[in-house]
């Protein structure tokens, strides 16, 4: 039990710092158009933005909390569990860069080609 928890705690953390940053990029992002382009600044916007991700944070923690410290361990097994085989397909696509095959031109006779279709008022 102690385990779960303890994971259920890490990947709590971890939500709160990626919710931070991409929090704080959305308000880096107002603040540079406030000093930049101050006629399309708008506060009302930085409010909505701000509540939208209140919200958003507020439900993963919920969602984490109502999924249960086993499932959630679990979960987290398995993505470390991935960890390994991000490693080796980066370093295999490092080591051999993947190389396309030669595409041979294809030739339609005129006779059995398509009319093209302009589509008015777009």
């Amino acid at each position: 039990m102690g385990n779960s928890n303890l994971a259920m705690a890490l990947l709590a953390v971890g939500a709160v710092g990626s919710s931070r940053s991409s929090t704080r990029s959305g308000y880096a992002a107002h603040l540079v158009l406030a000093v930049k382009e101050p006629e399309r600044f708008s506060g009302r916007r930085l409010v909505r933005d701000a509540v939208i991700a209140a919200v958003g944070f507020g439900y993963s923690i919920w969602a984490m909390y109502a999924t249960g410290s086993e499932a959630i361990a679990k979960g987290y097994l398995l993505l470390i569990a991935g960890v390994p085989v991000y490693v080796i397909m980066t370093r295999r696509a490092k080591r051999q860069p993947y190389k396309l095959a030669p595409r041979e031109p294809v030739s339609i006779p005129p006779a059995e080609r398509e009319p093209i279709r302009v589509m008015a008022g777009r």
